[in-house]
């Protein structure tokens, strides 16, 4: 019998809704908004198995001689307690620090910063924070904005659609099959960028595969390419945006053969994918963590 508990699965930022199944086995998908039908990816069918699993743990565990032992609730809720008020007492609440995880729900980590807070510090962490600083500061920078700008339905609606530094065909496979594939088998451009081929690959129309740690070469010749194929609006960048004479200027001055050798790439490739983007109605850009890491300056995430 399946539980009738439903909850997010969080191995990845899809956020597709699940529910546990018989004797909290595999989980049982359950229709939600992003996965429509109630599709699970292998991931997220495996998501709860480690629940039963004999080996978790059912107690708490505190450390008494130098080992661990388990021990009530209660008295783990002490030690805790002791623990921060003997901080707090000594320190002062700034020697307090909260770190969360990208796997935790939104609403597990909302209540750990609220934690924070109501105990006086500001000391909050989390490990998404040092894998996705480049990109958020960037679509800061330039967006005004740490995140996406669009949901995930709009990627339906896109002529074009730039991948680059992600494999959302493994990685995300519920938000690929039910958004970039529907629009790629209605005549959109998929265009993936990442030195290795993958399964987005396989869609994929065209594929720039630049040497590592060139993407952002690509990019600045990309950038260059759309420029001359008249594929910018400059009054709307113009009209939103400032340093937009100079960027052109910048572009103008590239080296593009060097820039092209250096990222081991064709030149008329580029070309071929400005053309793309600037008939395009509509472009959606899918970034992933392969180019935050990129060792040159200015990041190209930025």
């Amino acid at each position: 019998m399946e539980d009738d508990r439903e909850t997010v699965c969080s191995l990845c930022a899809v956020g597709c809704r699940l529910a546990p199944g018989a004797e909290g086995s595999r989980a049982v998908g359950r229709e939600g908004p992003v996965n429509t039908g109630g599709r699970l990816c292998r991931k997220g069918i495996h998501a709860l198995e480690r629940i039963p699993d004999d080996e978790r743990l059912t107690t708490p565990l505190v450390r008494r001689g130098g080992s661990l032992e388990p021990a009530s609730w209660t008295a783990a809720y002490d030690r805790v307690v002791s623990g921060i008020e003997r901080a707090v007492e000594r320190h002062g609440p700034d020697a307090l620090a909260f770190l969360g995880a990208p796997h935790s729900t939104t609403e597990e980590n909302y209540l750990l910063g609220k934690l924070a807070r109501t105990l006086g510090t500001n000391n909050v962490d989390n490990r998404a924070r040092l894998c996705h600083v480049s990109s958020a500061r960037a679509l800061s920078d330039r967006l005004g904005w740490p995140a996406s700008t669009n949901g995930l339905a709009d990627l339906r609606e896109a002529d074009a659609i730039l991948v680059v530094g992600a494999n959302p065909a493994e990685r995300q496979p519920i938000a690929f099959n039910s958004y970039v594939r529907p629009a790629v088998n209605a005549g959109a451009t998929l265009i993936h960028v990442d030195p290795v081929g993958n399964e987005t690959t396989r869609l994929a129309d065209v594929h720039l595969a630049p040497r590592p740690d060139t993407d952002g070469l690509v990019l600045d010749l990309l950038c260059a390419a759309v420029l001359d194929a008249g594929g910018v609006d400059r009054s709307f960048v113009e009209a939103r945006t400032s340093g937009t004479d100079q960027f052109v200027d910048e572009l103008a001055a590239l080296d593009r053969a060097a820039f092209a050798e250096a990222a081991g790439i064709e030149q008329d490739a580029v070309e071929r994918v400005a053309e793309a983007i600037s008939d395009a109605d509509g472009v959606a850009s899918i970034v992933g963590t392969g180019i935050e890491t990129d060792e040159r300056e200015p990041s190209a995430a930025d």
